[in-house]
């Protein structure tokens, strides 16, 4: 039987730990944001947007990872293997592995592009609210209806395009959830089919597919996101993102080395049928997380279109009043935005701060040889 260098092992069965230098998780934000009160006020209605928020970001995380696995396993190769129960079993284990690599990539090219895209769009409203604030405070203090319904027809614009952009990504993430999917369900044969094979020949598979399982299960212990947590609300925040960022790379290098001890324990020669079944397990673990994550996240940018389809109403609805209401009645309507105008504006700042972080933990892979 054929034995391989151990570094195929390493290669095969730990990439699912060198994603740690990939995501800032947005649990950071978790405390903070149920900790808040939510207002009545009709310029802004924040829980709903906290909640959607962190659970894109947690779903762009899982994306990040096991894509980047993907893109990472190494190609299968039934070189010196024989696989005569099912001849065909190796050229479509392949085909499987490049259509999973191409889906891959375009979580990477495209997808993931579109996300950012819609997050950008949210620090724009934010930042846009922020700069009209002033002029938008002096026009209703002073009531003057026209310079209230210019300043509200502005902020509907910027709206209705972030409207459009999340309702973009929602297809575009049905057809990457259709793909991986797919992948999935193809690999999942494939790894029924291997295993069918290899378990009468290798002996020890069983043991090996115990101790891969128990690692992939390990990824999801390291316990990145309550350590940030906990760094990020132990102190004040003196800057937007530094109580965040310095910390997680500090808290990054200790979790990593962590994660380094347990390749250590992997370390030494490995049969070519065992690396081979692991690999096609590593890519149907993947897949499957990703499959699993993709009708959540399409609910959750279905949750955040149809806020901003409210928000967009709700403006509407305030300008259609003061354009046709008594004097009387905008007086109220006045009163009542200028009101709720600053906690409109604090919390949308406070979403431009989480959106900020969320982006930076999403937008790049760096990840140390």
């Amino acid at each position: 039987m054929k034995k391989i260098p151990h570094k195929i092992l390493i290669t095969a069965t730990v990439l699912t730990f060198t994603t740690v230098n990939l995501v800032i998780s947005t649990a950071t934000f978790a405390s903070e944001m149920d900790n808040k009160q939510t207002s009545p006020d009709i310029l802004f209605e924040d829980k709903i947007w906290e909640d959607t928020l962190r659970k894109s970001g947690d779903f762009a995380q899982i994306m990040n990872q096991y894509s980047y696995v993907l893109l990472r396993n190494p190609m299968v190769t039934f070189e010196g293997v024989d696989m005569k129960e099912k001849p065909t079993l190796p050229s479509t284990i392949k085909q499987h592995q490049e259509n999973a690599i191409e889906h891959a990539n375009t979580w990477d090219s495209k997808v993931k592009k579109e996300f950012l895209s819609v997050l950008d769009g949210t620090l724009e409203f934010s930042d846009t609210f922020k700069d009209y604030y002033t002029g938008f405070a002096k026009v209703l203090e002073e009531k003057d209806t026209d310079g209230v319904v210019e300043y509200l027809t502005e902020f509907q614009i910027h709206i209705k395009e972030n409207s459009e952009k999340a309702k973009r990504l929602i297809g575009t993430l049905r057809q990457f959830k259709y793909d991986i999917s797919t992948d999935y369900r193809e690999f999942k044969q494939d790894k029924s089919d291997l295993h069918t094979i290899l378990t009468t020949k290798t002996k020890g598979l069983e043991e090996d597919e115990r101790n891969l399982q128990e690692l992939l299960s390990k990824q999801n212990k390291v316990g990145f996101q309550d350590t940030i947590v906990k760094i990020a609300l132990g102190g004040t925040m003196a800057s937007p993102f530094g109580i965040v960022l310095i910390p997680y790379l500090l808290t990054t290098k200790n979790k990593k080395k962590e994660l380094e001890s347990i390749i250590g324990q992997l370390q030494g020669t490995i049969d070519l049928e065992k690396s081979i079944n692991r690999i096609v397990s590593i890519a149907y673990d993947s897949l499957e997380e990703m499959s699993l994550a993709l009708d959540p996240a399409i609910s959750t940018l279905e949750t955040m279109a149809t806020e901003w389809d409210d928000l967009d109403n709700k403006y509407e609805g305030i300008v259609k009043d003061l354009q046709n209401a008594d004097q009387k009645v905008k007086d109220q309507k006045f009163t009542f935005l200028q009101k709720t105008l600053d906690g409109a504006n604090n919390k949308w700042q406070q979403i431009a701060h989480t959106v900020s972080v969320i982006k930076q933990g999403v937008k790049e892979f760096k990840v140390e040889d």
